[in-house]
């Protein structure tokens, strides 16, 4: 249920730009379309870290939130 949008709003099989832009807000939320930049980037365009790091930080900062969430729900699941 979640993962057929999530690769759809990711940019993955259509262009995010030609997406309404509902879809494209809702696909900058997604870290797949962080992950297919930095995919793309790296394999087709031969670019490095220097042209990709805000794709970088913005998956860093995901990842971060989202550990500090599930951190506090399993504290608050053990108490």
């Amino acid at each position: 249920m979640v993962l057929a949008p999530t690769i759809f709003l990711s940019g993955f099989i259509f262009p995010i730009e030609s997406m309404p832009k509902v879809a494209q807000w809702i696909a900058s939320v997604i870290p797949l379309t962080y992950y297919l930049h930095i995919l793309r980037g790296i394999l087709v365009k031969g670019v490095g870290i220097e042209h990709l790091w805000q794709e970088a930080v913005i998956l860093a900062a995901m990842t971060a939130v989202t550990l500090i969430i599930a951190a506090a729900r399993v504290r608050k699941s053990l108490d």
